[in-house]
């Protein structure tokens, strides 16, 4: 049986078929992970389209939480990835509500300010459109998205506070996760860690 009181990325495996763990394939330790990419899972394809190639790119490793083949022995592989994590980068966009992520992004911004730690974490946050949208085919009510927008608005407060870097495109985050990984000398470290062993 697999705890529901997970968050953020972890968060995926509602929706995911539940695996006998038994059947679960081994998981090999790896190296750790420069970047944790964090945020909602189902239906976002953010890590694939742009940030897998562009880590890759900048040679720096990477945790990518949301693979194909999902089992819950992932779960304390995907926390160590976290923890072991020098930079966080999360998506808050308006494809999920997001709010489980926004939870996550709160703590560990929190917890990376209060312990003084040298994590960084950098958030891009997207709205939700304020006349009409729908998520995974449910239209939103009015409502709904005012309340989605402030989560968000909380959630860059508490970034901003906590020493956080906010972005508000994808574009502008990218270009601040490659300063961050070539300031703190990452850039040409190969590798990639996506939960399962191949």
């Amino acid at each position: 049986e697999i705890s529901l009181g997970l968050v953020g990325s972890e968060m995926c495996i509602r929706d995911r078929q539940d695996n006998d763990d038994a059947a679960a394939p081994a998981v090999e330790e790896e190296a750790q992970p420069t970047v944790f990419l964090g945020g909602a899972c189902n239906p976002t394809t953010w890590r694939r389209d742009l940030l897998i190639p562009f880590l890759e790119d900048l040679g720096v490793s990477y945790y990518n939480p949301q693979i194909d083949e999902w089992h819950p022995g992932l779960i304390a592989v995907e926390r160590k990835a976290k923890d072991n994590a020098k930079i966080h980068f999360f998506v808050v966009n308006n494809q999920t509500r997001g709010l489980a992520s926004m939870i996550e992004v709160a703590e560990l911004v929190s917890r990376a300010f209060f312990s003084r730690s040298d994590i960084r974490v950098l958030v891009m946050i997207d709205d939700v459109p304020k006349e009409t949208h729908s998520i995974r085919g449910e239209t939103l009510t009015k409502s709904a998205i005012e309340d989605l927008n402030r989560a968000r608005i909380y959630l860059r407060d508490i970034v901003n506070l906590h020493g956080g870097l906010l972005y508000h495109d994808m574009e502008t985050a990218m270009a601040g996760l490659r300063e961050v990984c070539t300031e703190l000398g990452f850039a040409g470290a190969q590798g990639e860690h996506e939960g399962a062993a191949p």
